[in-house]
């Protein structure tokens, strides 16, 4: 995002030779969903719709971008042709198991790139699934809590959401799975209070309660998103009064 015009945003997109979308905006609903602290500014979106990166755009580099494309549709929703919209419409309301069968009756029709579509929302939906399992896999149950339901609800009867439904009750019913979910949340608080540091000192008492944590922990996802954050908390220490 920048705040240039329209001839010096045409200029540079013609100079440039870039094919991506782009788009204008006017009000400051973007800036503020952006969390924009000054231009230009970018944001990275993953295919489930959740902002996992931002800053300056030169500091955004590919690999990044590689590590969240799992999921990502081959072809995008703006190039789905007209007669596939209730499956671009599915897809847009998380209706995964709806978006599935839709697919499957375009591709029986022989519509313009059926295969290609059905397809693409077959591995919206593996992606999805497999990445709840693998955050289950590891111990990030705060993960699997908070987006669990909704992809249950998204993938209605399909056999995938009974699996996703297994996971789910077994953390509830696991009292230190639970217990390390609150250590998650806790954790994610803070992180959400770092551009609010001022000093030093505040630093060292966050420090010193994700040092607890982390031997509390010990073992746990919980325990390696304390440290992570204790690293980045070291950096940021420097830079205060």
């Amino acid at each position: 995002m920048t705040n240039e015009g329209k001839s010096d945003t045409e200029k540079w997109i013609k100079d440039k030779g870039a094919t991506y979308p782009y788009a204008y905006f006017k009000g400051s609903d973007l800036q503020k969903f952006a969390e924009m602290k000054g231009w230009p500014h970018a944001i990275l979106i993953n295919p489930e719709g959740r902002v996992v990166w931002a800053g300056h755009p030169g500091n955004l580099g590919g690999s990044i971008i590689e590590q969240n494309l799992d999921g990502a549709l081959p072809v995008p929703l703006f190039d789905f042709p007209k007669k596939a919209s209730k499956i671009k419409k599915a897809i847009q309301d998380r209706e995964l198991a709806v978006a599935l069968a839709e697919a499957k009756e375009y591709e029986a029709a022989g519509e313009e790139l059926a295969v290609e579509i059905r397809s693409a929302v077959e591995t919206l939906i593996s992606s999805r699934v497999d990445s709840l399992k693998k955050a289950h896999e590891k111990g990030d149950f705060m993960t699997l809590v908070d987006r669990g339901p909704d992809l249950v609800k998204s993938l209605d009867d399909l056999p995938q959401a009974a699996e996703i439904q297994a996971l789910l009750d077994q953390v509830d019913e696991d009292d230190d799975a639970q217990e390390v979910v609150s250590a998650q949340r806790a954790i994610a608080k803070m992180r959400e209070g770092l551009e609010k540091l001022k000093k030093k000192k505040e630093v060292d008492k966050l420090v010193e309660k994700l040092e607890q944590l982390s031997e509390e922990f010990s073992g746990s996802f919980a325990a390696e998103q304390a440290r992570d954050l204790m690293a980045e908390l070291t950096q940021l220490r420097p830079q205060l009064k």
